[in-house]
């Protein structure tokens, strides 16, 4: 299966597909204000795959985020806002390549110096899978979802060089 699948960038012609992906697999709902911020903010980042060159089957969103504070000054993060993967698509290596991708961006980017996310406390399946990535439990996030039932998320960070 993974022989037909493509990566690229998301557009104007796929962003429909991209809300069905994360409405199907993300228990958390986003904006059209969200999606718009994808198209058109070059803060935000995405990187699609698609089975058979033109259908959805994964997603990743990132963000570059600056430093918070003077004394972080240089030491710039990676946010990832969204990951899904179709359940169909998934043991395909789909998931890790598009994990890669986002490494390999931060990576080119100097400045970036971690990655993190947020991911609900009860997901084992994604815990194990971003710490084969080398990140890290480093927070409880209490009550970090708001309108779903696990509201809690653990924050994973992986450090770069």
């Amino acid at each position: 299966m993974s022989n037909f699948v493509t990566y690229g960038e998301l557009n104007e012609k796929n962003i429909k597909q991209l809300k069905l992906l994360n409405s199907a697999v993300l228990p958390a709902r986003y904006s059209n204000q969200f999606y718009m911020n994808l198209l058109l903010d070059y803060d935000y980042h995405m990187n699609v795959a698609f089975y058979c060159k033109d259908v959805v089957v994964g997603a990743i969103s990132y963000r570059k985020e600056r430093p918070n504070n003077r004394s972080d000054q240089g030491n710039y993060r990676c946010y990832i806002l969204t990951f899904s993967v179709l359940e169909t698509y998934r043991r395909e290596g789909i998931g890790s390549e598009l994990l890669r991708k986002v490494l390999n961006f931060c990576r080119e980017d100097e400045e970036i110096k971690e990655v993190y996310l947020h991911v609900q406390v009860s997901n084992d399946l994604a815990i194990e899978f971003y710490k084969k990535f080398g990140f890290q439990i480093t927070e409880t996030v209490k009550g970090y979802y708001k309108k779903i039932d696990v509201k809690d998320a653990y924050k994973l960070t992986r450090t770069l060089k």
